[in-house]
């Protein structure tokens, strides 16, 4: 019984491998090339012979895209007549390199027969533009600048940024002056002509010693050939990781009590020279409160903290100084910031005001 069934698989075996589709195409691909997205619809032809003993009809072309539109003839076509498919790519909004496939499904065949189109849109002036605003040169940027946010302390996320090639020239960049806890990489390295890459920012903050709001900086070359230098800012947001702290911690957890919410200097004299004013920060939990870091990112703001860890109930001095000849326009809107080791408020702000005259 056995021998039986394996001779009947043999006998469907050699008929299927014998089986012959009733289209038989000249070529199933066709490759456009480059060419520009202003030019509009791009069409090509796809020719096959009805090489069965019977009359044939494709009664459906399936593209897998909106953005490709096959047209074909629902006649019956004889033994031996040429069947023509006519394939329309549209590259509107669409750079970089594609390759779209067609499903063609005849009359008589059970398996559909895979055609496919291929090429690389240069992309025009205007959607350049939109998706690529930042001009490098040879090269149009998505962004210059990276926001990572908020990262736990010991933990890592990763940011991408497109790159896109304009140029007829085959363009190698690369990447300098990269922090130690950043790693970044182009892939790929090699970008031709109308194509993509992507530049990945993986950012580690087990080995950024910094806290709070941390900006660096990365240099992108724009070709290995001597191309542009462009600067790419990176920002991230440095804060304590408070996830395996146990309910009995964070019963006894250090609690951070700022005397003000805010300072407010009054009216500054432009050239009056640096004046400074002087609060507290005190420890209202039960262990030890460490403050990580107290900073401002404003411009003419310096922020000096006497102690940065505290027992309990114990107290320290703030001395913010501010130098008006670094303070851009009238007004002083500017903030001084903490990271500290209290789960329910790690990062407190403190707004420091005034009017430079």
């Amino acid at each position: 019984m056995k021998n039986y069934i394996l001779g009947i698989m043999m006998i469907l075996g050699v008929s299927v491998g014998y089986a012959q589709n009733s289209i038989k195409w000249l070529s199933d691909e066709f490759n456009f090339g480059a060419f520009q997205e202003d030019s509009g619809y791009v069409t090509c032809q796809f020719k096959g012979v009805n090489v069965s003993d019977e009359p044939v009809a494709i009664i459906r072309a399936r593209a897998t895209c909106g953005c490709t539109t096959p047209e074909y003839s629902s006649s019956a076509f004889a033994p031996g007549d040429t069947i023509t498919v006519t394939v329309s790519y549209d590259p509107e909004g669409r750079p970089g390199r594609f390759m779209k496939k067609v499903y063609i499904k005849n009359s008589n065949d059970d398996e559909q027969s895979e055609l496919r189109i291929r090429g690389v849109v240069i992309a025009s002036e205007s959607t350049l533009k939109g998706r690529y605003p930042i001009d490098c040169g040879k090269l149009k940027l998505q962004n210059d600048m990276v926001a990572i946010g908020e990262l736990l302390r010991g933990k890592a996320k990763a940011q991408f940024l497109s790159i896109y090639n304009h140029t007829t020239d085959t363009i190698v960049p690369r990447l300098e002056n990269i922090p130690s806890y950043i790693k970044s990489a182009i892939t790929p390295s090699v970008v031709p002509p109308g194509e993509q890459s992507s530049i990945s920012i993986h950012y580690d903050a087990f080995y950024c010693e910094k806290w709070g709001i941390v900006n660096d900086s990365i240099t992108l070359i724009t070709d290995a050939q001597g191309g542009r230098e462009i600067t790419i800012d990176v920002t991230a947001n440095i804060v304590p990781n408070f996830s395996k702290m146990t309910p009995g911690e964070r019963i006894n957890a250090p609690l951070i009590s700022i005397a003000t919410s805010s300072i407010d200097f009054g009216r500054i004299a432009r050239d009056g020279g640096i004046i400074a004013k002087v609060f507290t920060v005190k420890n209202e939990g039960e262990n030890p409160l460490l403050i990580h870091r107290a900073y401002s990112l404003d411009e003419g703001v310096e922020v000096n903290i006497a102690k940065t860890k505290l027992k309990k109930g114990k107290s320290t001095k703030v001395i913010v100084r501010v130098d008006p000849t670094k303070c851009h326009g009238e007004i002083l809107n500017a903030t001084v910031r903490f990271v500290a080791n209290d789960p329910t408020n790690y990062q407190p702000i403190v707004r420091v005001v005034g009017e430079i005259i």
